[in-house]
């Protein structure tokens, strides 16, 4: 997962963010302002959002998630967790896959490691 965070991460930086899409020069939301392509791709950055922070895709419904862009980014919306995990999840899997695909393809050597741990009293978790 830090490959393909890495990976965004640097092109991000080169990309306006959302932030900047929203914003005015004045400092005041943009009603109106993504187009349909717009928001697949923020439906596509929740996804890799809730992949990044381990969150369960019901954080999308969670009321101070919908209270936040209902007052600050009111074009913006957050779709059902149904919709992301049926249209976006596989999509977004495929592209991580293929950057670890593409990160590994150059590669002499694989070492792959795998760690245990227990909590008090040995319980397993």
């Amino acid at each position: 997962m830090f490959m393909f965070y890495k990976h965004y991460s640097d092109k991000l930086k080169a990309q306006r963010s959302v932030v900047d899409l929203m914003v005015s020069a004045s400092g005041k939301p943009k009603y109106g302002l993504f187009s349909s392509h717009q928001q697949e791709t923020v439906n596509r950055d929740i996804v890799i959002w809730i992949a990044l922070d381990l969150l369960p895709f019901s954080d999308v419904n969670s009321p101070g998630l919908k209270y936040f862009f209902s007052k600050h980014a009111t074009h913006i919306n957050i779709p059902d967790e149904s919709r992301l995990r049926k249209k976006y999840l596989g999509e977004v899997y495929a592209r991580v896959a293929e950057t670890v695909k593409s990160e590994l393809s150059g590669a002499s050597t694989l070492n792959l490691m795998f760690e245990g741990w227990s909590a008090k009293y040995n319980e397993a978790h």
